[in-house]
């Protein structure tokens, strides 16, 4: 190691960072005479640097001529690591023009020396491009926003949400609560079997009473008779509402069914002519069979159910 290429190498004005720690790795394993023949892969290895990066430094090390590279040969003939001679001209060495047109100085015993003009150039720096601000903020206000063609869709959508949540104007059920109609319900079976105090789990359960008159169940054609018929007929306890729920199903969907028929609809109730079932799942009509007209329509009787 030279300790005087050293010195010169971190007294050279290096054009590029990556150029000087490669003339750095260079200097390291330069002799008195200023000469080294490390392995290219050894300074990829030391610097950090990639291969390409590597050699690109030595190629513009030697273009101003701050290195000298001379190729070495075995006994044999084959070729081995090149012999690098650092700072040939005695450390007065030509510098690469840096960016920004900025003169260049080079080590050199004149005081006047300077580059030549011919040598200076301009050279663009080119930055990151400036982030954009991001904003959740709307571009217009609420009340200058212009009404497009997505309104009518929108208030559509309302529409059909108040319609599923809204209950039917022709309502059956009794005034109250899923518990107060879940006390009718016990009393008019009343069977040990449909007991709440025995069972916790037709407490904990009362939501399906709302979700059958949300489905368009009757009170008086649906609910009470499928209840209070397949409570009086169990030999075991009842443990939750949701018991029920295929029979009351089928009912809704039985007494569609019963309406279709013309007789039928000549004595259907207006609950069944005013109630939306268009857009609605079969759970959703609330058809019994005392309004379809069961006792006049004899085709009627199969629609009907017997639990």
């Amino acid at each position: 190691m030279s300790v005087q290429c050293i010195s010169m190498a971190f007294a050279f004005e290096a054009p590029s960072p990556t150029t000087k720690l490669v003339l750095l790795a260079l200097a390291n394993y330069a002799d008195e005479n200023a000469q080294c023949f490390p392995p290219v892969k050894r300074i990829v290895a030391e610097t950090g640097l990639s291969d390409r990066a590597v050699r690109n430094a030595i190629q513009l090390l030697i273009s101003v001529r701050a290195i000298e590279k001379a190729t070495r040969r075995r006994k044999n003939g084959t070729q081995t690591s090149d012999l690098f001679t650092l700072f040939p001209d005695g450390g007065e060495t030509q510098t690469a023009p840096r960016a920004g047109g900025r003169r260049c100085r080079s080590v050199q015993t004149a005081p006047d020396a300077v580059c030549d003009a011919d040598r200076l150039h301009d050279v663009p720096v080119q930055t990151a491009p400036r982030a954009t601000l991001t904003t959740f903020e709307p571009s217009l206000e609420p009340s200058l926003a212009v009404v497009d063609a997505r309104a009518p869709t929108n208030v559509q959508a309302v529409t059909v949400v108040q319609t599923s949540t809204s209950q039917p104007e022709d309502d059956d059920w009794p005034e109250g609560d899923a518990g107060r109609h879940a006390a009718l319900l016990v009393e008019e079976a009343g069977t040990v079997h449909l007991d709440p105090a025995r069972q916790p789990g037709l407490a904990t359960t009362l939501g399906r009473l709302h979700a059958w008159r949300r489905d368009g169940a009757s009170w008086q054609h649906d609910v009470m008779p499928v209840v209070v018929t397949l409570a009086r007929k169990q030999r075991r306890a009842v443990g939750t509402w949701k018991f029920f729920d295929t029979a009351i199903a089928q009912s809704i969907a039985d007494n569609r069914a019963a309406l279709s028929i013309p007789e039928a609809q000549s004595h259907a109730s207006p609950a069944h002519e005013h109630r939306p079932s268009a857009k609605l799942s079969a759970k959703r009509a609330n058809l019994d069979r005392h309004y379809a007209g069961a006792e006049q329509a004899v085709d009627l009787v199969a629609a009907r159910r017997t639990y």
